[in-house]
């Protein structure tokens, strides 16, 4: 199998592995890999995916991505900068645990 070089990831991600899988579910969490162009590729080639879920918990310079999300989970409670709907979710252990670690 050929790939093009500046294109080698998404012709494995894309062509090769998702085509094969085929997934119902395609969950980003590399948002600044994975732009919007290639998310819309992915579903036009992979019918079988249903949902596009992402992860936003760092700061971006284009939010346009998050416009080709069913779903965005972040972390951000007051994050309103696009169309798409959200989720708030805070990644962590439980609280017990923090106050584990800090005991003296």
């Amino acid at each position: 199998m050929e790939f093009d070089e500046p294109q080698w990831l998404f012709q494995i991600v894309a062509g090769a592995r998702l085509k094969k899988f085929r997934p119902e579910i395609l969950f980003v969490t590399d948002y600044s890999t994975f732009s919007a162009s290639f998310i819309r590729q992915v579903k036009s080639e992979v019918p079988s995916i249903k949902l596009v879920l992402g992860w936003c918990g760092a700061p971006y310079r284009d939010g346009s991505v998050f416009n080709e999300y069913d779903l965005i989970l972040c972390c951000i409670r007051n994050w309103s900068s696009t169309s798409a709907r959200r989720a708030y979710l805070l990644p962590s252990q439980p609280f017990f645990f923090a106050d584990l670690c800090w005991k003296e």
